[in-house]
């Protein structure tokens, strides 16, 4: 998984304001609607409204900016820091449902067998319980501590 995103949102701009075709897909978690537009379709909302533009052109600039810093997480930062990140933000109540071992190793750019050791390390501390497609968390001051090491 790349993003997750919530409504209103927009995904595969790239392919009607690109060059070239671009290869991506969305799949909904919920009923949903959605509208597609040809490159022809979003060259005339542009140039008839120029917000749209301003607003794409926000939207890429974030994406980008969103994709940097996870490059340089995933290249420049240990993997247990960036693993108490996502518990930490990914939790509701200090529980994260519905995120499996390998969607976590996806969303860190790691093997599937590095997650599942790392979070290994921290279910031994007693920091989290493991259960099915459920992490809880024991022990939420030592989690904020490991993801600032």
């Amino acid at each position: 998984m790349v993003a997750d995103l919530m409504p209103p949102a927009v995904f595969g701009e790239m392919a009607c304001v690109g060059q070239r075709m671009y290869h991506c897909f969305a799949e909904a978690t919920e009923p949903s609607r959605f509208r597609a537009s040809s490159r022809h379709d979003m060259d005339h909302i542009l140039r008839r409204y120029p917000d749209v533009a301003r607003r794409l052109l926000e939207l890429a600039s974030e994406r980008f900016l969103r994709v940097l810093a996870r490059l340089e997480d995933a290249s420049l930062r240990p993997l247990m820091p960036r693993l108490a990140r996502l518990l930490l933000n990914r939790a509701a109540e200090d529980v994260v449902r519905d995120l499996t071992h390998k969607e976590i190793a996806q969303q860190l750019r790691v093997h599937r067998e590095s997650a599942t050791s790392a979070l290994g390390e921290l279910r031994k501390a007693g920091i989290i319980s493991i259960e099915r497609r459920c992490v809880r968390i024991l022990d939420r001051p030592r989690l904020e501590r490991a993801s600032r090491e």
